[in-house]
C-alpha cells in the first residue's frame, strides 16, 4: 500500500525524477516513484485529500489510470489545524490500514503540518497494528533543474525505532528490541545495497544481542555475564565513519557502558572462579534488577548469592555443584534461618545471616509462587523492601572473614555413645580432634564412666567442663522423637546445664560416633545429628570404630586404640 497526498497547488510541473541511479518524468512524484520502486499495478494507493484538494482528484485519477494503476482510493481528512483534526488523521489511516500491511509513505506534496502527522501516524499504526513500514520518500523538486532526487528518509523512520530501544533497555533493562532493530535494520540496509559495511556489523550483533535477552529475560547471571563480554566483543562502530555509523556508536557506547561492569572474560561456564570480585559482580547485577523493575530476578539472585558468598568464605568446594555444594550451603543457611526464628544459640553474625536468608526467601517466595496465598500480596513498599535487602546484602559481602566467623568460636564437638564396651569412648576421644565431648549412656554403664575418662586423661587433657553427658532412661528403648528430643538437657561434669537445641547450635563442626552402645543410643546420635543440621551446624561427620582384636581380648584390655573410618562428613 502507497499512502500519499495532494497539497494546495494541485498541479504540478513535470521534472526527471532521481532515485538510486534510476530516472523517471512526471509531474506527480508518488506515480513517477511507483514506477522506479517497480510496485505492482494492483497495488493500493490512498491518496489522502483536505476539503481543499478534492478538485484535483478527477485529474490525478487519470494520471494513475493511464499508467495501469486502477486501485487508486480518495481518503478525506481534514486540515491538521488543531489537536482533535490531527486525531481525526489518525484514526481515519488506523480505520483504513489493515493489520499487518506494508506501506509506503510519499510525504513530497503533503502540506505544513502534513508530512509530520503522517510520520506520527504510521509510528502509532507500527505499534496498534504491526504495519512493516517498507519506505519514506520525498521527492526534493526545485524549479529549474535538470533532475530532482528523491529521498530515501526510511532511516529517519528508523530512528524512531532506535530511541524507542534505547529507552526500553534504560527503562527496563531489555535488550529485545535493541534485537528486533539490529535484525531489521541490517535486512534494510542490504536490500537497499548501501552502507553494507554498517549492515555487516549490525548483522554481527543479532546473535550476541539474541542471547543476551534471552539470559537477562531468565535470569542467568553466569551466562549474562558471559553473553554481555560477547556483544562488546562484537560492538565495532566508528565515530570518525558515516553519520549513520556515528549515531549508532552512540547508541550502543550506551549500552556497553551500563552493562560493562557485568562482563565475565571466559568462554566456558566451569572456567568462572568465584571470587571476590565475582560476588560483587552477581550484586551488580541484583542491583540493576531491582533499579529495572525486576525485584523477582533481583531477590532469586540476592538468594543464589548468599548460597555463593558462603561457599567462598567457609571455603566448601566446587560452587556450581548443585546437588552437594549448593544444596548444602542452602541447608546451612535454613538452619541459620530456624536459629533467628526460634531464638536459638548465640545472638552472633549467624542469627543475622539466618535473618537475611529468611527475609529473601519469603519475600522472593511471594513472587515465585505468583502470589497463590490467602493474604493479600502487599505490593506497596516491596521496592523499599528489595533495595533494603540489597543493602544488607552488599554489607554481607564487605564482611571480613575471620569478624563473621571467628576462629576462636568455631567449636568442634564429639558425641559418643557409651556402653559396655568402654574402648569405645576410648579410641573416639583419642583418635579424634575436639573441644567438647558428648557421651550417651544408661544408668547401667554409668559406674564405667570414671575409669574410661581416668585413661582417656592418662593421653588427652580433658577438663570437666568440656565433658557432657546425656543420661538415658532406658538404654535399650528410649527412642526419643526429634521435636521432644531438642528439648531435653545436657549436663557438663561441672554441673551446667543447657537445652539440647541451644547446646548443638553452638558448635561449627560435631562428629557422631554410630559404633557402640545400643541401638537407642546409636539412633540417638543420629537425631542430634538432624538437630545439629537443622540449625546450620557447619560441618557434620559420622564415624565407625574397629577392633580387629578377638573378643576375649577387647574384654580383657578395652583400653587398646582401635581404627576409625569416616562414613561421610556433609549430611
Amino acid at each position: 500500500m502507497i499512502i500519499t497526498s495532494i497539497g494546495k497547488a494541485g498541479k504540478y510541473q513535470k521534472t526527471c525524477y532521481v532515485f538510486q541511479e534510476r530516472k523517471c518524468s512526471g509531474c506527480f512524484s508518488t506515480l513517477v516513484l511507483a514506477q522506479l520502486l517497480d510496485i505492482p499495478k494492483e497495488e493500493k494507493i490512498l491518496l489522502l485529500v483536505t476539503p481543499e484538494t478534492t478538485q484535483f482528484c478527477p485529474n490525478l485519477q487519470n494520471k494513475f489510470d493511464q499508467y495501469g494503476y486502477h486501485n487508486l482510493e480518495m481518503v478525506s481528512i481534514p486540515n491538521a489545524e488543531d489537536e482533535e483534526s490531527i486525531f481525526q488523521i489518525v484514526l481515519i489511516l488506523t480505520k483504513i490500514v489493515k493489520e499487518g500491511e506494508r506501506v509506503i509513505l510519499d510525504v513530497t506534496h503533503s502540506f505544513r503540518s502534513l508530512p509530520f502527522v503522517y510520520f506520527v501516524s504510521i509510528l502509532f499504526l507500527r505499534a496498534f497494528k504491526n504495519v512493516s513500514i517498507e519506505g519514506i520518500y520525498y521527492g526534493a523538486f526545485e524549479e529549474g533543474r535538470e533532475s530532482n532526487p528523491i529521498i530515501d528518509l526510511t532511516p529517519l523512520f528508523s530512528m524512531a525505532f532506535w530511541f524507542h530501544a534505547v529507552q526500553t533497555f534504560r527503562e527496563t533493562g531489555s535488550v529485545q528490541p535493541l534485537w528486533e532493530i539490529a535484525c531489521r535494520e541490517s535486512s534494510r540496509i542490504f536490500q537497499r545495497e548501501t552502507n553494507k559495511e554498517v549492515g555487516y556489523k549490525l548483522s554481527h550483533l543479532k546473535e550476541p544481542l539474541q542471547k543476551l535477552s534471552l539470559s537477562t529475560s531468565f535470569c542467568l547471571p553466569l551466562e549474562m555475564g558471559m553473553d554481555v563480554n560477547h556483544l562488546l566483543q562484537k560492538m565495532d562502530f566508528k565515530s570518525d565513519k558515516s553519520s549513520f555509523e556515528n549515531l549508532l556508536a552512540l547508541v550502543f557506547r550506551e549500552i556497553s557502558e551500563e552493562l560493562a561492569d557485568f562482563t565475565i572474560k571466559l568462554n566456558e561456564k566451569n572456567q568462572i572462579q568465584l571470587s571476590t570480585d565475582e560476588l560483587f559482580r552477581e550484586y551488580k547485577i541484583a542491583e540493576w534488577y531491582s533499579r529495572h523493575g525486576n525485584p523477582d530476578h533481583c531477590l532469586i539472585i540476592l538468594g543464589e548469592l548468599m548460597i555463593n558468598w558462603l561457599i567462598k568464605t567457609r571455603n566448601m568446594g566446587n560452587w556450581l555443584e548443585y546437588n552437594t555444594t549448593r544444596e548444602r550451603a542452602r541447608r546451612i543457611l535454613n538452619g541459620m534461618s530456624n536459629r533467628s526464628r526460634e531464638g536459638i544459640g548465640p545472638d552472633n553474625v549467624l542469627k543475622e545471616i539466618g535473618d537475611l536468608w529468611s527475609s529473601i526467601g519469603n519475600q522472593r517466595n511471594e513472587f515465585a509462587h505468583a502470589g497463590f496465598k490467602d493474604q493479600i500480596i502487599g505490593i506497596k513498599g516491596k521496592k523499599d523492601k528489595v533495595n533494603e535487602l540489597c543493602s544488607k546484602v552488599a554489607c554481607l559481602l564487605k564482611e571480613d572473614l575471620i569478624h563473621t566467623f571467628p576462629l576462636n568460636e568455631r567449636k568442634k564437638l564429639l558425641i559418643v555413645p557409651f556402653g559396655l564396651s568402654p574402648g569405645v569412648l576410648y579410641s573416639a576421644a583419642l583418635l579424634s580432634r575436639f573441644d567438647d565431648l558428648l557421651i550417651v549412656f544408661s544408668k547401667e554403664t554409668q559406674p564405667l564412666l570414671l575409669t574410661a575418662l581416668d585413661e582417656i586423661r592418662k593421653s588427652k587433657k580433658i577438663l570437666d567442663q568440656n565433658i557432657f553427658i546425656f543420661l538415658l532412661d532406658d538404654a535399650h528403648t528410649d527412642f526419643i522423637p526429634l521435636n521432644q528430643l531438642k528439648n531435653h538437657k545436657v549436663e557438663s561434669l561441672n554441673g551446667k546445664q543447657s537445652s539440647i537445641d541451644h547446646f548443638l547450635s553452638e558448635y561449627d563442626c560435631i562428629e557422631g560416633c554410630i559404633t557402640g552402645g545400643t541401638t537407642a543410643m546409636q539412633y540417638i546420635i543420629e537425631r542430634l545429628l538432624n538437630i545439629a543440621q537443622s540449625y546450620g551446624v557447619f560441618n557434620l561427620k559420622r564415624f565407625a570404630l574397629i577392633d580387629k582384636r578377638s573378643i576375649e581380648d577387647q574384654k580383657t584390655n578395652p583400653f587398646v586404640l582401635g581404627e576409625k573410618f569416616l562414613l561421610d562428613q556433609q549430611m
